[in-house]
């Protein structure tokens, strides 16, 4: 079992019935903060302090976000809270499902999901293809970010600037020092030098260890600089 769902099933089992009860606005913000401090115990407990934490949110179960799924449930009586929280200057956040029932129906199946960022750059003006920075230290084919779970890539987003020359920037993202297959294209010809896209879970996957880079492939004579590119993994 994945540790997030450990994580929201010890939630489930504690605060079972707290947030469907009938109080008033007072009320209400008390439990709201008893709510938040089991939330804070727990993924104390998973390693993330307490000082990490940015916000915590209750999300409309009626309008759920793209990373979590919720299947086969019977009743309504669900609270869902989102905790944004950051880990290595790398913003980071995960979803805890309470159910407020003393047991689990056999039928219950959730899947939590962890979206994480990671931030590229380059200042310097170049005319050259290279590897972009990670907080000012050049990657390569053997340095970069280090997966630490297994995942897939699901999106990447670029903006810079070109002062000059013809041709095309391909914003490449690597692993393992080989190119993916997925990624931006910027040119000069681009009102906005800005770039995104996204892709589905299972279509370019990693492991623990894998190696993380994204590579800037000049394919003509372009002046680059102040290259931010962002990359979203799904785990």
């Amino acid at each position: 079992m994945k540790k997030e769902a450990i994580i929201a099933l010890g939630l489930i089992i504690l605060i079972a019935g707290a947030f469907a009860q009938t109080v008033s606005q007072e009320e209400t913000e008390q439990v709201t903060k008893e709510i938040s401090s089991y939330i804070k115990s727990f993924v104390e407990k998973e390693g993330i302090k307490e000082s990490q934490i940015i916000n915590i949110s209750q999300v409309d179960i009626n309008n759920l976000p793209d990373e979590i799924e919720i299947k086969k449930i019977e009743s309504n009586n669900i609270g869902l809270y989102k905790i944004n929280y950051a880990e290595s200057n790398i913003s980071k956040k995960i979803f805890l499902v309470a159910y407020s029932t003393n047991e689990l129906k056999e039928k219950t199946d959730y899947f939590v999901k962890n979206i994480q960022s990671f931030v590229f750059g380059y200042s310097k003006e170049s005319s050259s293809s290279a590897y972009l920075e990670i907080t000012g230290v050049q990657s390569s084919e053997k340095i970069g970010y280090v997966m630490m779970h297994s995942g897939s890539i699901t999106g990447i987003s670029t903006s810079l600037e070109i002062t000059e020359g013809t041709g095309k920037l391909f914003i490449e993202v690597y692993k393992n020092g080989k190119d993916t297959g997925f990624g931006n294209i910027i040119s000069p010809a681009d009102l906005n030098k800005i770039d995104y896209a996204l892709q589905s879970e299972d279509i370019i996957t990693y492991e623990p260890g894998d190696i993380i880079t994204v590579y800037i492939h000049n394919t003509g004579d372009i002046a680059w600089k102040n290259a931010v590119v962002n990359i979203e993994a799904t785990s």
